[in-house]
C-alpha cells in the first residue's frame, strides 16, 4: 500500500487563515501582457499568468519577513491532472483523485539578478513534464512511492502550491433550488495553498483563493499585486 505524506501540510497548532483575490477579466488580461513582457513565454495561459503573478508576489512577501536572513530559493508546486495526459487517457467518469505536483524552483542568486523573466517559464515546463511518459512511468511501484512521499515536502513555508478550478462547471450545478450565486471552497487547511477558480460570471475573469498565516500576510501579497498591476 503506498502511502502519501500530504498530511504533513494540515496545520493544527500555526494560524491559519483563507483570503480571496479576485481578478476581473481585464485585470487577467492585463497579467498576461505584464508576463508576456518579461518573459519568453508570449502565449501563456490564464493559469499560467496569474500564477507566475501570484508566485512572484509570494516571493516578495517571504523577502520582506526574512529580514536579514536568506531563503536559499523560492520553490512553486501545481497540482496537474493525470487524467488528459494518461494513454488512453482516463474517462471522465472515472471515479477519484488522479493527479500529481509538477515543482518549479527559483533561487536566492537567480532572484538577485530578476526572477521575474523566467516564472512562466518554470511552471509551463514542470507542468509540461507531467506528460504520457510521466503516466507510465508512474505505474511504477517504485516510482510512484517516491512521489507520493515527496508530496508531503510541497507544503513548506517558502512554497506556493497552486491548483486550478478553472471550467470545472461549478456555476451550473443545481440541486432542485436553483444554480448557485456564490461557490467558494471548502476548508482545505494547507500553508500557501492557492486555489484559482471562475468568477461567477464566467467571462475570464479568476477568484484566487489563498491560506496564508495571517491577515498581515495577505495583506502584503494584495499590495504587492496591486503595485505589480501599476506597471
Amino acid at each position: 500500500m503506498l502511502v502519501s505524506g500530504i498530511r504533513i501540510g494540515i496545520t493544527e497548532e500555526e494560524k491559519l487563515v483563507t483570503r480571496r483575490l479576485v481578478f476581473e477579466k481585464e485585470k487577467v488580461e492585463r497579467i498576461r501582457r505584464l508576463e508576456a513582457s518579461r518573459s519568453e513565454v508570449k502565449d501563456s495561459s490564464r493559469v499560467e499568468a496569474v500564477s507566475a503573478f501570484l508566485w512572484r508576489s509570494f516571493i516578495e512577501v517571504h523577502k520582506q519577513c526574512a529580514g536579514e536572513s536568506e531563503t536559499a530559493s523560492f520553490p512553486a508546486a501545481h497540482m496537474v491532472s493525470l487524467r488528459r495526459r494518461a494513454v488512453p487517457p482516463v474517462a471522465d467518469h472515472a471515479f477519484g483523485n488522479c493527479f500529481t505536483f509538477a515543482a518549479a524552483v527559483v533561487s536566492a542568486d537567480e532572484e538577485k539578478d530578476g526572477y521575474g523573466d523566467m516564472a512562466v517559464s518554470r511552471l509551463r515546463a514542470a507542468i509540461r513534464e507531467v506528460d504520457g511518459d510521466y503516466v507510465e512511468a508512474i505505474g511504477d511501484e517504485e516510482f510512484a512511492r517516491e512521489v507520493l512521499n515527496n508530496i508531503g515536502d510541497v507544503f513548506t513555508k517558502e512554497n506556493c502550491v497552486f491548483t486550478s478550478w478553472l471550467r470545472f462547471p461549478f456555476y451550473e450545478v443545481d440541486f432542485g433550488w436553483g444554480k448557485p450565486g456564490r461557490v467558494c471552497t471548502a476548508m482545505m487547511p494547507y500553508m500557501n495553498l492557492v486555489i484559482l477558480m471562475d468568477t461567477p460570471s464566467g467571462d475570464g475573469g479568476i477568484e484566487a483563493w489563498i491560506n496564508v498565516c495571517d491577515d498581515h500576510f495577505f495583506s502584503f501579497i494584495k499590495a504587492n499585486c496591486d503595485t505589480l498591476l501599476l506597471h
